[in-house]
């Protein structure tokens, strides 16, 4: 119940705090007020309907990358990651498994289309 969520001021305040990661996100955040504060209300959001949206079937994968996105960014502009690691790989453990064979599936057809690809371009080279 901080008023720093509610006011959008978090994510200004946290990257202005030592364990923030000096780096050009933190540049970003910190010359651009509008941006944080609209990441910061995104965020809260997010944590807010992160339980009901997993309820439902339509919106469980798009809220549970979001939530992985939003670890991996903390991880990225914080000194503090173990938080956030822990948190991702729960996530990963209580990631339905067919998740991984549509993974697969499209890893997979991203490597047969590469290899496809490059098929094409040597039989195109060799025919020059």
């Amino acid at each position: 119940n901080s008023p720093n969520w509610v006011n959008g001021s978090a994510i200004t305040k946290i990257m202005d705090l030592p364990l923030a990661r000096t780096s050009f996100i933190q540049e970003i955040l910190l010359h651009s007020p509008q941006l944080a504060k609209l990441l910061t209300w995104e965020v809260l959001l997010l944590e807010l309907l992160f339980l009901p949206l997993l309820f439902n079937s339509l919106t469980r994968r798009y809220v549970w990358l979001a939530m992985i996105f939003v670890h991996i960014g903390i991880s990225i502009t914080t000194k503090i990651i173990e938080l956030s690691t822990g948190i991702i790989i729960f996530h990963l453990f209580v990631m339905p498994s067919e998740w991984f064979v549509h993974i697969e599936t499209l890893i997979k057809s991203l490597t047969v289309n590469s290899q496809i690809h490059s098929f094409s371009r040597a039989q195109k080279k060799a025919q020059s």
